[in-house]
């Protein structure tokens, strides 16, 4: 009997040295987690007037930098379109150089550059001027591109096809992801890299209307 009582004894204090630790763990992880975590939503609303005699053509794009600072999208003035750049502490508005016929503009992980299509090719501008740069010359459609901080871009190239990468100083690209026609995939589109992490999202089109996505 008094070999029984000692091992339900060890037994019991075992079970609590167990209970300790797990009660510590999850007082360290919940305090981890509530330090990482935003105490609120911050909402922020702008109104953005474009100059006289603009219009924004459907479904071309508009991107805010990663800092915050600037906002790119597509004009025409009805025979021309191209890149304009507005800085958010300013009510200027420029058109970004050399950018004529662009679409689906995108901002480098750091805001320096500006990603966009056009002429059938993958291309980028610096925010302080200056000609684009070709990142790939290749015949592509371009249904939107995601800048990484890697340096890697993700970009749709041609339909029907799935996303594509390359860097952003040039190369070869190389297919991502890949169809599944088995259901009734047609193409991906508007690639999107979430900051810190390796997740990247994309649009998946059923077709053939272009509310099937």
């Amino acid at each position: 009997v008094t070999r029984s009582l000692g091992f339900l004894r060890r037994t019991n204090v075992l079970w609590a040295l167990a209970l300790i630790f797990a009660c510590a763990f999850v007082a360290i992880a919940t305090w981890f987690w509530k330090g990482s975590t935003p105490s609120r939503l911050q909402v922020a609303h702008l109104v953005m007037p474009v100059a006289p005699g603009q219009n924004l053509p459907p479904m071309m794009g508009l991107a805010l930098s990663p800092d915050d600072s600037k906002i790119v999208y597509v004009g025409s003035n009805g025979t021309t379109r191209r890149l304009y750049l507005r800085s958010m502490s300013t009510m200027q508005t420029t058109a970004v150089e050399g950018t004529e016929g662009a679409n689906y503009p995108f901002f480098s992980p750091v805001s320096e550059w500006v990603g966009f299509f056009s002429a059938r090719k993958l291309m980028k501008a610096s925010v302080n001027g200056g000609a684009p740069v070709t990142i790939l010359d290749a015949p592509l459609s371009g249904s939107g591109g995601s800048w990484a901080k890697d340096g890697t871009i993700f970009f749709v190239n041609t339909y029907p096809q799935g996303i594509w990468r390359v860097p952003a100083s040039g190369g070869v690209a190389q297919p991502v992801t890949k169809l599944n026609r088995a259901k009734g995939e047609a193409s991906h589109q508007f690639p999107v890299v979430l900051s810190e992490t390796r997740v990247l999202l994309y649009t998946v089109w059923t077709g053939p209307g272009l509310d099937e996505h």
